[in-house]
């Protein structure tokens, strides 16, 4: 695919590239593993304790407590290599962004735009304390903070000897041209975690971010104090799926097959850390309830295999529903119903079931193979992710969540990083926004496959051969997609 980098950025797009395609030893790629307890085709059985302070050789965690050797634990507080301070001096409230959406160009920078394609606004730049570098530096990976005031990005730069670094920034979205501030820096020729330089989870109140990261000797997770630039360490080990409470006051961690639930107090301090269920590589991600601090994971109870709800300080854990091998699952924003795939095989799961936690409705079941999926914000629809026929194309789909009825908008090639966000919807979900606030438009990006395609106002979009598009589409179908231009990645702000 041709980013059409201008030349004098050859160098650097060259690294990015390297980057992107590395698979490290410690990746968090994928759920293949073998689980602890055989497949099971019984209907019954007792559902697990929610939490185990003792279990399969583990001792009970404590906050700050060093992880044993090769066992998954928590790390003693620490600050991991080249962490910088953020901007000191008085605290600064820029203005929070309304219904626009962050992408990362072609050109390496990543900008914020109207969905109607007008009020373009470059945010990336380099600023002091990224290292000098005679080819600038390449932007990708926006994410918005819960409260629409500041982009993370990743930053690459590269030396005249063809060496990178890769770091975190966190930057004002307005007013235009703000300066960033560094909160963490990779170690240099760090392999990332299997595709991307590192993962960053914003937690609710802004202040803070859990980050997943490469410290050379295996994949770590710490929180980030964004005004102040701290790192604390969280955990190691591999691969680790996180999701945040509603409240930010608890975080599930899920390496391996250990599921943990660490509490934090209003400053981000970790006051506890509690090992949940048995354990389980047959998902990746568990997931908080929006409105409650129930949780759901799968584990076993006995020899079955099931979606389990969870909730703090309660012993034992409700079974919803039994579950194949390799799930995935997505809360509605209501919190009554759970999107649920599982049977996963060959890159796609063979079916997505929606469930009323409420027992209200009956469950709506599509019986079709499934890549991706993401709820709208009005809990009415799913924008999904099917396979496209030819191995590089996706075909989106708008699924009722009532009804189940189908609407197949078309194919489109994804950008790699957007190849990548499939991938791994179920952890990025959590943190990157393709639905519009008020669920009238979705953004997506790739290179479209239905032929010439028109904007609203009828003229045909401009793009250069082979180069992927930032696209917002009409869930619908009603109007065609219209371009913002060409880009590898687009996110919506949250308000």
């Amino acid at each position: 695919m041709n980013f059409l980098l201008p030349a004098d950025r050859w160098p650097l797009a060259a690294a990015l590239v390297a980057v992107l395609i590395a698979v490290a030893a410690c990746s968090s790629s994928g759920t293949g593993g073998v689980d602890s307890a055989a497949d099971s085709t019984g209907t019954t059985g007792t559902a697990p304790p929610s939490s185990t302070p003792t279990d399969a050789g583990a001792s009970a965690l404590t906050p700050g407590e060093p992880a044993g050797p090769g066992e998954p634990g928590v790390l003693a507080t620490q600050t991991p290599p080249a962490i910088s301070e953020a901007t000191s001096g008085a605290i600064f409230q820029p203005a929070a962004a309304s219904n626009r959406i962050a992408f990362a160009s072609v050109d390496g920078a990543v900008y914020t735009i109207n969905s109607d394609g007008s009020g373009r606004r470059r945010i990336s730049n380099s600023d002091p304390g990224l290292s000098d570098s005679p080819f600038g530096a390449y932007f990708t990976w926006p994410s918005w903070s819960p409260d629409g005031r500041y982009l993370l990005t990743t930053a690459f730069t590269s030396d005249i000897s063809g060496g990178y670094e890769t770091s975190l920034l966190r930057t004002a979205v307005d007013p235009p041209g703000a300066a960033s501030s560094l909160l963490f820096r990779d170690i240099p020729g760090s392999t990332g975690i299997g595709g991307v330089a590192h993962f960053p989870i914003w937690r609710p109140d802004s202040k803070s971010v859990a980050l997943i990261a490469n410290v050379g000797d295996g994949l770590s997770t710490f929180l980030i104090d964004v005004e102040k630039g701290i790192a604390t360490g969280i955990s190691n080990g591999a691969p680790v799926y996180l999701d945040w409470s509603s409240d930010g006051a608890r975080l599930l961690v899920h390496t391996a097959e250990r599921l943990v639930l660490y509490e934090f107090d209003s400053t981000g301090s970790r006051t506890a850390a509690e090992r949940i269920g048995v354990g389980s590589v047959s998902y990746r991600v568990p997931k908080f309830s929006p409105v409650s601090d129930d949780y759901l994971y799968v584990d076993f109870a006995g020899d079955i295999r099931g979606l389990f709800k969870g909730s703090p300080g309660v012993p034992d854990a409700e079974l919803i529903t039994e579950a194949r091998a390799n799930s995935a699952i997505s809360w509605a924003p209501d919190g009554d119903r759970v999107a649920f795939a599982d049977g996963s095989r060959a890159g796609f799961y063979e079916s997505l079931r929606l469930i009323d936690l409420t027992g209200v409705t009956a469950e709506v079941t599509l019986d079709t193979p499934v890549l991706a999926f993401w709820w709208s914000p009005d809990g009415e629809r799913l924008l999904v992710a099917l396979p496209g026929g030819e191995l590089e194309n996706t075909a989106l789909a708008v699924v009722d969540s009532r009804t189940g009825d189908v609407n197949l908008l078309g194919l489109i090639e994804p950008s790699p990083e957007m190849g990548f966000v499939i991938s791994f919807f179920d952890q990025y979900a959590a943190d990157l926004q393709l639905w519009s606030p008020d669920s009238s438009r979705f953004v997506f990006s790739g290179l479209l496959k239905d032929g010439l395609i028109d904007d609203q106002a009828g003229t045909p979009v401009q793009l250069s051969d082979g180069e992927p598009g930032v696209w917002v589409f009409d869930p619908s179908g009603a109007r065609p997609p219209l371009s913002l231009g060409a880009g590898i990645f687009g996110t919506w702000s949250p308000g």
